[in-house]
């Protein structure tokens, strides 16, 4: 992985990211036969290297990547392995691998994907400090706050503003109905209820959303 996909790369750079593919593959092999790594972001977390020979070593490797990395890609690669690692062993775990799935549940294997895959400490791996990226036009253009999440979307489906607003509602309506279908024989039913209506009011009464002046 680490020659074939960053071949520009520093031998050093590379061997940092073989290392992290070797631990990543490790665990997705052999997870359940840790015990240890159910606790790794604590043990980091409070600085213990008490708990096991693979923690401390995956600890250490981590700390590596800011030698390579500015802060901010450095943060995305530690955070995207440990979540990596907590997706493997969310993964391995059986009661969800004998989770019965409905018809409703569509985003769960993206869910899991996205969990198990790294793919965020792979992209920002892309970019060590000796390589930098001229975003001062981009940087420039979004200072219109012309960078949300609507705008966007609007711009690349190259539709109207108000045409992708509807689109994200109707989305947003699909998704809590297919979450509310899958819970809905659950005790998990009462807890999505209470997000969601939580989620609503904290929106609707806080000013800086300016709801009210639409009339909610």
């Amino acid at each position: 992985m680490a020659e074939l996909s960053y071949p520009d790369h520093t031998p050093e750079i590379r061997m940092e990211i073989a290392r992290l593919t070797c631990f990543l593959l490790h665990v997705d092999d052999l997870g359940k036969e840790f015990s240890s790594l159910e606790n790794l972001q604590l043990n980091i977390l409070l600085g213990d290297s008490t708990e096991g020979a693979f923690n401390e070593a995956f600890r250490k490797h981590l700390i590596g990547f800011y030698q390579f990395y500015d802060p901010i890609p450095a943060n995305a690669i530690t955070l995207s392995a440990m979540d990596c690692i907590n997706g493997m062993l969310l993964e391995q775990r059986d009661a969800i691998r004998d989770i019965k799935l409905s018809d409703s549940a569509r985003s769960w294997p993206n869910y899991l994907r996205n969990k198990t895959g790294c793919s965020e400490a792979y992209a920002f791996m892309l970019f060590p400090k000796a390589i930098k990226l001229d975003l001062k036009f981009y940087k420039e253009y979004l200072g219109g706050e012309r960078d949300t999440y609507v705008f966007l979307r609007a711009r690349i489906a190259d539709k109207p503003l108000n045409e992708t607003l509807r689109d994200v509602v109707s989305e947003s309506l699909a998704a809590h109905a297919r979450v509310s279908k899958a819970l809905q024989h659950t005790c998990a039913i009462s807890t999505w209820k209470q997000f969601v209506n939580g989620y609503l009011g904290f929106h609707f009464t806080l000013a800086r959303y300016r709801l009210s002046e639409l009339g909610f």
